[in-house]
């Protein structure tokens, strides 16, 4: 059932369908606390990552590729890699890929002169590997 939207709607919606569940609600929600978790963890990778190696001293072992979940930031980084390295073999100069991309010049070159598996070591790792 789709949860009500304004006063009153939900006590009609409670009276026409009293044992129906709002999924809606909870998706919702869950879908909220995914992407905010997803994002914190991002944005705080370095302190993560100085935390996991204090007291680690073994190497870390990478997923493969095809292994990783499916999440924004992975996307994001994998479509803005094929897309900057296609308009790179085309001949496109650093600034007009910027432009079409709406990146900084600095960001295309970050994505022209790294690996994938490099970048996508960041949103894995917690930081750039060295």
């Amino acid at each position: 059932m789709r949860p009500p939207r304004g006063p009153g709607r939900r006590s009609r919606a409670a009276a026409t369908c009293p044992d129906a569940t709002q999924v809606a609600d909870r998706f919702h929600l869950l879908q909220s606390l995914s992407r905010a978790v997803e994002k914190v963890c991002h944005q705080h990778r370095s302190c993560l990552k100085k935390h996991a190696e204090r007291g680690q001293d073994r190497p870390i072992q990478m997923p493969p590729l095809d292994a990783l979940p499916p999440t924004l930031i992975v996307q994001r980084v994998l479509n803005r890699h094929a897309e900057t390295n296609r308009m790179v073999a085309t001949g496109y100069p650093v600034s007009e890929i910027a432009r079409r991309l709406s990146l900084d010049r600095k960001t295309v070159r970050h994505y022209r002169d790294t690996d994938l598996d490099m970048l996508l070591a960041s949103p894995r790792l917690g930081s750039r590997p060295p």
